[in-house]
């Protein structure tokens, strides 16, 4: 039984639009917002073993964090298959964006048993040489601050 969440709204444990979920082997819940509300929010499974229910508390909310809209559609775009600057920047976070307790999927090329790829970091440099090689540079270095101020910030609200 999953407890009352508090409706619509954008606080914690409030949604506006939310196109995905997400459970964890822990029984842990992940929301992925989008449209005005653009972020992640992690429920803790919290299970009350005399009444058989189990209540969700909200534990990771990315709203108001820089890069939170960032983030967001990098993990949409991860969950749907699509290699976009986004996604090959959550997935160069990844270690430390699940350390903040986000989950982010392994795409196809980084499981166990898939052949070594070229990382993720190259991979966002040769995706934004495509568009415009003389601004590939300062690009990439403008998205990853902004992925460690995501990651720093996120640490801070813990």
């Amino acid at each position: 039984m999953l407890a009352e969440v508090s409706g619509i709204g954008r606080d914690a444990g409030q949604f506006i639009f939310l196109p995905a979920i997400v459970v964890d082997s822990r029984g842990d819940l992940y929301t992925v917002e989008v449209g005005t509300g653009r972020r992640v929010q992690k429920f803790v499974r919290r299970q009350n073993r005399s009444a058989r229910s189990i209540r969700y508390t909200a534990a990771v909310d990315t709203t108001g964090l820089p890069g939170a809209d960032l983030v967001a559609q990098g993990l949409r775009d991860i969950a749907a298959g699509r290699e976009t600057a986004a996604a090959l920047l959550v997935l160069i976070g990844a270690p430390r964006l699940r350390r903040l307790g986000l989950v982010v999927p392994s795409p196809p090329t980084e499981r166990p048993d898939a052949t070594p790829a070229v990382s993720p970091e190259h991979r966002l440099y040769a995706l934004l040489a495509q568009s415009d090689a003389d601004s590939a540079h300062s690009r990439y270095n403008a998205l990853i601050r902004t992925l460690v101020s995501f990651e720093r910030a996120g640490e801070c609200v813990r």
